[in-house]
């Protein structure tokens, strides 16, 4: 879990026999010889274009994106952080510390594993991940009270709220509901 978010090519002398064990190990890429670099730069070009979406995804939506290829190792982390915080999303008090201790893991390596995989520090994925829940609530329902969806989603004060929901959608949260409509 501490390493699964650095991506892997592995360049071997042994036939395309063990490509499938180098998959099942969990490398992004498996190169034999004779080494192609113009195949090289381009699997690595591919690799950071990859991450780079991800994390563009990552900024706009708290799902997993279904189009990228993630490994089944980021996918599960993903998925415990994003079970986590929704176990916990009420709770204001709930920050990137409580998310490494329900996790069971540091919080050095949770701050570098989301930093990594989402372009995101924690509290910013956190934040952007509550307001993400907000707008589908007012979305669903655009006479719901703001104060219960901001309370619902893990904020203390409403105008905190209302300042983080216009900062990352333009609009404050009522605005937002009317536009809706």
């Amino acid at each position: 879990i501490e390493l699964c978010h650095i991506p892997v090519i592995v360049m071997s002398a042994l036939g395309k026999e063990k490509e499938i064990t180098g998959a099942e190990y969990g490398a992004d890429a498996y190169i034999t010889k004779p080494f192609d670099v113009n195949y090289l730069v381009a699997k690595v070009d591919q690799l950071i274009e990859n991450k780079k979406r991800i994390q563009d995804h990552f900024s706009q939506f708290q799902s997993l994106p279904e189009t990228l290829n993630l490994s089944s190792s980021d996918k599960e982390f993903m998925l415990k952080v994003n079970k986590v915080i929704n176990q916990n999303l009420d709770n204001h008090s709930f920050g990137v510390e409580e998310l490494a201790q329900e996790m069971s893991i540091s919080t050095s390596l949770v701050y570098r594993k989301l930093k990594q995989f989402t372009g995101q520090i924690p509290s910013r994925y956190l934040l952007n991940y509550r307001l993400q829940i907000a707008a589908t609530k007012i979305r669903k329902d655009p006479y719901i009270s703001m104060k219960a969806v901001c309370y619902e989603v893990g904020f203390a004060s409403a105008s905190h709220f209302t300042r983080a929901f216009k900062n990352k959608f333009g609009y404050p949260p009522g605005e937002y509901a009317k536009n809706l409509n």
